[in-house]
């Protein structure tokens, strides 16, 4: 069955995200390189079709941070726009945006680098504010932990605080060499809570070199039912090794167009 036209465009922006050139990976390829855990994969599945907004973030340069952020949002709901600001005229225009459809507005990058949808100074502030009902954020940036987030965003960009605190999901990346050459993994991984504290709900453990939950997710969209029903679909990508963005997107798009996940 041929995508819809927005569908279409949306594949268009997340590849552009493609900066080293060869294919996007997808879940299947970072579950096989260690990079996520099936349960995270299932949980990042949950959160972002739920309508979670999010940033994945890394110090390091080639961390995984830009890949994990495509593969994030091959999981938005179902007539989802992805609207990328390409400059601060693509910013001003979002601003101006009262249609009432869903959009997940992107930021490749939150960095004075000069560079395709990079966005720094005030003009962060006023993306992360686009954020609301039916709209949600993504972008990555430069940061080990929510306090150098934190650090980054409220303190030298002037971000409002509970603008900062309203982001559902933060995710960390590491990267380290080892004798098999580069390990990259999701190191954390921070709910949003409404007295405006980051509670973790999974780390990596470097000395099993595994994924472990810390809390139960609290966001709505993750409810056990829903987790499971994830993972059960994580699997069966796994199954059938989907490793084309485009077919991973369509395979979601059918999984939550069926009720696969109660959202």
């Amino acid at each position: 069955m041929p995508m819809l036209p927005a569908e279409e465009s949306n594949l268009l922006q997340i590849e552009a995200l493609n900066q080293r050139g060869g294919r996007l990976l997808t879940f299947v390829d970072l579950m096989e390189a260690g990079t996520v855990s099936e349960d995270l994969a299932a949980y990042f599945l949950c959160a972002v079709a739920g309508g979670a907004s999010f940033i994945t973030a890394a110090v390091p340069g080639n961390s995984g941070k830009t890949t994990l952020l495509a593969c994030l949002l091959s999981s938005l709901p179902p007539q989802t726009e992805i609207f990328t600001i390409a400059d601060i005229y693509h910013l001003h225009a979002a601003q101006r945006d009262h249609s009432g459809k869903r959009i997940c507005y992107l930021v490749h990058e939150i960095s004075d680098a000069p560079f395709y949808s990079y966005l720094w100074g005030s003009y962060v502030d006023r993306f992360l504010a686009l954020r609301g009902n039916k709209k949600q954020i993504a972008a990555s940036m430069h940061a080990d932990n929510p306090e150098h987030m934190e650090q980054v965003l409220v303190r030298e960009l002037g971000v409002s605080r509970d603008r900062f605190n309203s982001i559902e999901l933060l995710v960390f990346m590491r990267m380290d060499r080892t004798q098999l050459g580069l390990r990259r993994r999701v190191a954390s991984v921070y709910e949003a809570v409404p007295d405006g504290k980051r509670r973790p709900v999974y780390l990596w453990n470097p000395k099993t070199d595994s994924h472990e939950p810390i809390e139960a997710p609290r966001l709505p969209w993750c409810s056990e039912a829903n987790l499971s029903s994830a993972s059960e679909f994580i699997r069966t990508a796994r199954r059938d090794n989907i490793r084309s963005i485009r077919v991973f997107r369509e395979r979601v798009l059918e999984f939550l167009q069926s009720g696969g996940l109660r959202l």
